[in-house]
């Protein structure tokens, strides 16, 4: 098991710190998936410098969701509810997206990258420099993680893992 990763910027402009139910979380629904792509949105806040975005809660994919060997398309049932009652109750709120490669590489794909950007730019997600974190390979021994930032109109940012990410 690991305990905790973090991932930073090569300027330590920006972090992201994953905790291990979170982790465990991610790693259990992708073994669950096996060949099927998964995800769903991650959840929490931001140290008071405003740097890091601490991991607090992976949701599983909306019941809504669609998904297949080669893709994935997270839904939204439950999710407005769920957000606003985080805000009000803890000061949370949603962070960004995570999924599953499975078999495959954690490498973001041009839909990826164009989703992520997507989010970054609309006003009505009230995140302007969402995370992704992308899970790939297979269960239980070969698998990496990676994750990655992104800005309204600039590159994504891939952000490097202080800990050893994978089995």
């Amino acid at each position: 098991m690991i305990p905790t990763i973090e991932f930073w910027s090569q300027n330590n402009e920006y972090g992201i710190r994953l905790f291990e139910p979170e982790i465990n979380s991610m790693l259990r629904l992708c073994e669950e998936s096996q060949s099927i792509e998964t995800g769903g949105v991650i959840l929490g806040k931001y140290t008071t410098a405003l740097d890091c975005a601490v991991v607090t809660e992976i949701t599983p994919p909306p019941s809504d969701s669609r998904r297949g060997s080669s893709w994935f398309r997270r839904g939204t049932r439950g999710l407005e509810k769920k957000l606003a009652k985080l805000w009000k109750t803890d000061k949370e709120y949603y962070l960004g997206e995570w999924h599953f490669h499975p078999g495959g590489s954690a490498t973001l794909s041009g839909t990826d990258q164009r989703g992520m950007q997507g989010i970054s730019e609309t006003p009505g997600y009230k995140c302007p420099e969402p995370i992704l974190i992308i899970i790939g390979g297979s269960f239980p021994n070969a698998w990496e993680i990676r994750a990655y930032i992104f800005k309204p109109g600039s590159p994504f940012i891939e952000l490097n893992s202080l800990n050893k990410s994978s089995k």
